[in-house]
C-alpha cells in the first residue's frame, strides 16, 4: 500500500473522501481517505474540485491520483468522472495502486473510463508516476519548458 509523502506538498483542499495537494505548478495530487467510497455524490465533488482547480491554473494540469485507500468506486462514480472530465483543465492522470486492491481499481477505472482528450496511466509506485507526470505535463506545455 502507498502512503505518499505530502510533507514537501502544500494542501490546497478536501472533499469528504479526499485530501489534495499540489505536488508542484501543474501537478495536483488526489489523496483519498482511508477506507473511502466513492459514489455519485462524492465523484461529483471530487470532479468540480479538480475541474476547478485546473481552471484556476490557466491551463490544463495533471492529475497524480493515489487508489489504495479506496475501498470502492461505484459505477455511477466512474460515469461522473467519465462524463465531468474536462480537458481544458486536467490534460491527462497518474493513477497509483500499490496494493493488489489499488491496482485493481486503477486498472478497472482505466479500463471503463475513458474520457475524452485526456491521457491516463496506471503505475505501481509514486517515483514512476510522478515522473511521467512531469513529463506529461512539460509534453502539454512547451512554452513553461522554454522560459524555465
Amino acid at each position: 500500500m502507498i502512503v505518499p509523502d505530502t510533507s514537501g506538498w502544500t494542501r490546497v483542499g478536501e472533499t469528504s473522501n479526499v485530501d489534495y495537494f499540489s505536488i508542484e505548478p501543474g501537478l495536483l495530487a488526489m489523496v483519498p481517505h482511508q477506507g473511502g467510497i466513492d459514489g455519485r455524490e462524492t465523484a461529483q465533488a471530487n470532479s468540480r474540485f479538480v475541474n476547478e482547480y485546473g481552471r484556476r491554473a490557466g491551463r490544463p494540469i495533471v492529475l497524480v491520483s493515489y487508489f489504495d485507500g479506496t475501498a470502492s468506486l461505484d459505477s455511477a462514480a466512474r460515469k461522473v468522472y467519465n462524463d465531468e472530465a474536462d480537458p481544458t483543465n486536467v490534460c491527462g492522470a497518474a493513477l497509483i495502486g500499490g496494493s493488489m486492491l489499488g491496482r485493481a481499481i486503477a486498472n478497472v477505472f482505466l479500463a471503463l473510463v475513458k474520457p475524452k482528450g485526456m491521457v491516463f496511466r496506471v503505475f505501481g509506485n509514486s517515483s514512476e508516476a510522478l515522473a511521467w507526470a512531469r513529463r506529461l505535463y512539460a509534453a502539454q506545455h512547451p512554452d513553461e519548458r522554454a522560459s524555465a
